[in-house]
């Protein structure tokens, strides 16, 4: 679902100079997240799929303060 929000905010950050990765929930966390990601039952499965979210952006987030 497009989010203007989403749009706006990294491209006003990049206009000024700013490096900026988006990372947004996965096939796999979107699944765990199930009714809501703060919902008792989806808490945990949400958890580890955000979790191994990030560690699956870290190369493109560390590439950031490298400029790699």
């Amino acid at each position: 679902m497009p989010d203007p929000v989403l749009e706006a905010e990294p491209a006003a950050l990049v206009e000024r100079g700013g490096l900026v990765e988006v990372i947004s929930p996965d096939e796999a966390a979107l699944t765990a997240f199930g009714d809501g990601v703060l919902s008792p039952p989806s808490r945990a499965p949400a958890d580890h799929a955000g979790f191994a979210r990030g560690r699956a952006a870290a190369r493109a987030v560390a590439a950031l303060g490298t400029g790699s």
